[in-house]
């Protein structure tokens, strides 16, 4: 009998330190995803609102890359500036990019987590060459903080030497002690449930709630001919795209009721009928239209499409010819030739 409850009191022990161990890897930050998202993504404030991922060695790597942004394309203003900041070049440096947006109290914030193959000693060197910039310790870890006359303070921590942070002062703090504790940030937020949803994978995707969203719900201004909407009660949104070997993207809104969904759907049913009529003289619209379907189910709106490497081309001709400088006018006649 003694042997039998030494026995059962010994698997028990195993079991418990298995359950912890997994418990471990899937709730350390610095461990495991979260559907699309790496580990680490879990430090990220409470009070996030809005998160989005970029596999950037993918996105370089792809076609639809090359094809806006290496033959003759500005490259993303973003990257230039993160390279202005830190020295790090996203296309050879870097291999994700975490974005997020925070809302609490009235106040707004942003936190960026990106990771990759980096020296950190470089990268803290072209920090502090920065001006007006200051350092002090944070949970133990430095802390570069960014002093813009007129702007927030902006800071800079690195989550380990291949990881690090940059946003708003407050929220950086807030990524970082969640980091080192392991406690708080998005586990169980309602947002990491819709995080959860995005297929593990995707290249590009984004995850919105509707503290965020609704601050979209007012009326949007003009633009590119379209009159001004006003969006009903968003709830969220979850948005994830493909983009080797074709850009395929999906997205999933969610509304207040059926009414709102039905309302969004015609909206984007109004902007592909406008873009079809453009097709005489650009008839790259009318195929972009013919490449995006909207349905609707009770009170959510799907929209998903597929974009051929022919519209992508097309689409990129119309850009750089939109781009390009016009040629100067030949200068008038002063007087009948003779």
């Amino acid at each position: 009998m003694r042997g039998r409850r030494t026995l059962a009191l010994s698997m028990a022990v195993v079991a418990a330190g298995v359950m912890t161990a997994v418990a471990a890897y899937y709730l350390d930050p610095g461990r495991g995803t979260v559907g699309p998202m790496p580990g680490v993504g879990l430090a990220l404030p409470a009070a996030t609102r809005m998160v989005s991922g970029l596999d950037v060695r993918r996105l370089v790597k792809s076609p639809v890359y090359r094809l806006f942004f290496r033959s003759g394309g500005a490259r993303p203003q973003a990257f230039t500036e993160l390279q202005a900041r830190t020295g790090l070049n996203l296309e050879r440096d870097v291999d994700h990019v975490i974005l997020s947006a925070q809302a609490q109290d009235g106040r707004t914030g942003t936190v960026a987590i990106v990771s990759g193959a980096f020296d950190r000693q470089k990268v803290a060197a072209a920090v502090l060459r920065q001006p007006n910039i200051a350092t002090r310790t944070h949970e133990g870890r430095p802390l570069y903080v960014f002093h813009a006359d007129g702007a927030p303070s902006s800071a800079l921590a690195f989550l380990e030497d291949d990881v690090l942070a940059l946003g708003t002062e407050a929220e950086v703090e807030q990524t970082v002690t969640g980091y080192v504790r392991g406690t708080g940030g998005l586990k169980g937020a309602p947002l990491l449930a819709l995080v959860e949803s995005v297929r593990p994978g995707s290249a590009v995707w984004s995850v919105g709630d509707e503290t965020l969203l609704g601050q979209l719900s007012g009326a949007l201004p003009a633009a590119g001919g379209l009159p001004g909407m006003t969006l009903p009660g968003l709830r969220s949104v979850v948005f994830s795209a493909e983009v080797d070997p074709a850009v395929s993207f999906e997205a999933i809104v969610q509304t207040a009721d059926e009414k709102a969904a039905q309302q969004i759907a015609g909206m984007a049913s109004l902007i592909q009928g406008m873009a079809s009529m453009q097709g005489g003289q650009r008839p790259e619209m009318k195929q972009l239209a013919s490449s995006i379907s909207v349905t609707t189910e009770k009170s959510s709106v799907r929209v998903n499409g597929r974009l051929s490497d022919e519209l992508l081309e097309a689409l990129q001709r119309r850009s750089s010819a939109a781009g390009a400088p016009r040629a100067p006018e030949p200068p008038a006649a002063i007087g009948p030739a003779r």
